[in-house]
C-alpha cells in the first residue's frame, strides 16, 4: 500500500492536479455495467473501465463451443463463448475462428477513476462533472464507487490524504482522489463550488454638483439610478442599486435694494434653490416685513452649503412745506420774496411757478404744493396792504 501512496503522490505532483491520469488504453468503457465488448483481433489489448465493475467480453469471428477464457478470478478458467469480467487484471482468450484457425489474445483490464456526484438534489447527481455546485455553507457527497482496492482523498495543496473511504462529504474546495485497482493507480480532480445568492441592497445618495460618488470601480458625477455588481468577501456577488440626487450649491435670489417712505413698510423676499432661510433679524421665513432703514442679510442653505445676500433699505422723508408766518402785511405795494421751508423734490405755486421761492408783487393768497415720491404737501401765505401798521403777523398772533 505504501508503494501505491507514493505512486499517487508522484502522479499528483507531476501532473499538477489539473487533469485525469490517462493510461494507454486501446479502448475505454463507461461506468455502465450492462455492456458487451466484442474483442478485435489485437493482442495485447488494454481496456480501461471507468470506476470499474463487470462487463461482458466476447471474441469476434469464433466457432461456438470453441472458446476458452483465462481470468484472474472465479476459478481462473471459463469455456463459455462470452465472459462476464470479475475485476481488473490479466485475461486471455483462446478461440477457433470460422476459418478453423486457433487464435489467442492477451487482454488487460484496468479500472480508472472518475469522481461521481452523489449529492442528493444536485443537478449533476449520478454524473461525473468537473464541478459540483452546492448552496452557500452546504456540502457535497463525492463517490468513486466500490470497485477499487484503495482510495486516497486529498484537498488540493494539502500534504496528506484526509480519507480512504469510497465516498466523502465535503464543503467547497478542490479535491483530488487517487484510486488503485490493485495493479494500476489512477486519479481525478473535482471542484466543489458554492452557488452564490447575490445580496441585493439599495441606497439613496445626495451628491453635490462637482463632487464624485464612487462605488466599486465606478465613479458617478450626475444624478440617476445606477446598479453595480460588487465582489463580496465570500466570492458571491453583491448587487447595489444607488439612487443619486444631484444637488447644486444653493442659488439665492433676494429683493433688490429699495427705498420706502417714512412710516411705511416693505416686504423683503428671498428665493432660490436653498431649503432654508435665515435673516439678520432672526426670522427664518422666506419673506420678512421691515419698516426701518438698514442693511438686511439673508442666508440660504442646503446639503451642499450656504449662500448669503443682502438688501439695503433706505427711508425717504414725507414732503413738507411751511411758511414762517401766515400773513405778511405791507404798507404799500412792493415786491415780497416768499421762501417757505421745504422738504420735497418739486414745487408748484398758485402762480404756476415751479421754483423754491417766488417774488410776489400783489396782495392776496399765495399757495405752494411740494411733491416727492412719498406724496405732496401744501401751505399758504396771505399778503395784505395796511397803512401805518406792522408789516407781518405771526401765526401765533
Amino acid at each position: 500500500m505504501k508503494n501505491i501512496i507514493i505512486l499517487v503522490m508522484i502522479l499528483l505532483s507531476t501532473v499538477g492536479l489539473t487533469q485525469k491520469s490517462v493510461a494507454q488504453y486501446d479502448t475505454t468503457l463507461s461506468n455502465d455495467y450492462n455492456q458487451t465488448l466484442v474483442l478485435p483481433e489485437i493482442s495485447p489489448y488494454t481496456i480501461g473501465k471507468k470506476n470499474g465493475g463487470p462487463f461482458v467480453l466476447k471474441p469476434n469471428d469464433y466457432q461456438t463451443g470453441n472458446v476458452t477464457w483465462n481470468m484472474p478470478c472465479n476459478g481462473g478458467v471459463s469455456t463459455d463463448d462470452s465472459l462476464t469480467t470479475c475485476g481488473p487484471g490479466h485475461y486471455g482468450v483462446t478461440y477457433k475462428k470460422n476459418d478453423n484457425v486457433w487464435t489467442y489474445l492477451d487482454i488487460y483490464i484496468r479500472y480508472f477513476v472518475d469522481i461521481i456526484d452523489s449529492t442528493p438534489g444536485s443537478t449533476t447527481y449520478g454524473q461525473m462533472p468537473d464541478t459540483v455546485w452546492i448552496p452557500q455553507s452546504g456540502t457535497a457527497d463525492l463517490s468513486v464507487g466500490t470497485n477499487f482496492a484503495l482510495n486516497l482523498w486529498f484537498v488540493l495543496g494539502a500534504g496528506s490524504e484526509f480519507s480512504s473511504n469510497n465516498s466523502v462529504n465535503v464543503s467547497h474546495g478542490t479535491y483530488v482522489v487517487g484510486c488503485s485497482d490493485g495493479d494500476y493507480t489512477s486519479w481525478d480532480t473535482i471542484v466543489v463550488a458554492e452557488i452564490c445568492t447575490p445580496v441585493t441592497s439599495s441606497q439613496n445618495i445626495n451628491l453635490c454638483a462637482g463632487d464624485t460618488f464612487s462605488i466599486g470601480t465606478h465613479n458617478y458625477t450626475t444624478g440617476g439610478t445606477y446598479v453595480d455588481t460588487l465582489q463580496a468577501v465570500n466570492s458571491c456577488d453583491s448587487i447595489v442599486t444607488t439612487n443619486i440626487t444631484l444637488i447644486s450649491y444653493p442659488i439665492l435670489t433676494v429683493t433688490n435694494d429699495t427705498a420706502i417712505c417714512a412710516g411705511s413698510s416693505v416686504v423683503l423676499t428671498a428665493g432660490g434653490t436653498g431649503n432654508s432661510f435665515s435673516w439678520s433679524t432672526g426670522e427664518t421665513t422666506a419673506s420678512i416685513t421691515v419698516n426701518t432703514a438698514d442693511t438686511f442679510f439673508v442666508w440660504s442653505g442646503n446639503y451642499c452649503g450656504t449662500n448669503i445676500d443682502s438688501v439695503i433699505v433706505t427711508i425717504n422723508p414725507l414732503p413738507t412745506v411751511s411758511f414762517a408766518v401766515d400773513t405778511i402785511t405791507v404798507g404799500s405795494i412792493q415786491n415780497v420774496t416768499l421762501t417757505p421751508t421745504i422738504v420735497g423734490d418739486t414745487y408748484l405755486w398758485s402762480t404756476d411757478e415751479t421754483t423754491p421761492s417766488i417774488i410776489a408783487d400783489t396782495v392776496g393768497w399765495f399757495y405752494v404744493t411740494v411733491t416727492n415720491d412719498c406724496g405732496s404737501a401744501v401751505d399758504s401765505i396771505f399778503i395784505r396792504l395796511v397803512t401805518n401798521v406792522p408789516q407781518t403777523t405771526n401765526k401765533s398772533q
